[in-house]
């Protein structure tokens, strides 16, 4: 027997769960503009950052993350727009990361 309580906060979980997805994908999707952005050392950078730190605040501001959270990504955003010759260094590494982890998986 299911209690009409228990219904209730699953249709609430599912709610919310909807809603908090769709303002984590804008978050996930404003970071990613910037990354690209900031690698390829375009103009747009400054406004893609700008957007970054505008939804990981709105999301903050909602509690689909916590302040906190938000807070230690933009402050890694900020020093990447800070420091573009690291980007460059971090793209040249990320290309090669993986590769290593799956040759030796054949355990």
């Amino acid at each position: 027997m299911v209690r009409a309580t228990s219904q209730k906060r699953t249709r609430q979980a599912d709610k919310r769960r909807q809603r908090n997805r769709v303002v984590k994908s804008r978050v996930k999707n404003a970071v990613r503009q910037f990354v690209v952005a900031a690698q390829a050392g375009a103009a747009t950078a400054a406004s893609a950052l700008q957007d970054a730190v505008s939804q990981l605040d709105r999301a903050a501001r909602k509690r689909v993350i916590h302040p906190n959270a938000a807070a230690r990504r933009k402050s890694r955003l900020m020093s990447r727009q800070a420091n573009p010759a690291k980007n460059r260094q971090e793209a040249d590494v990320s290309k090669t990361k993986g590769r290593s982890r799956r040759a030796g998986s054949g355990s």
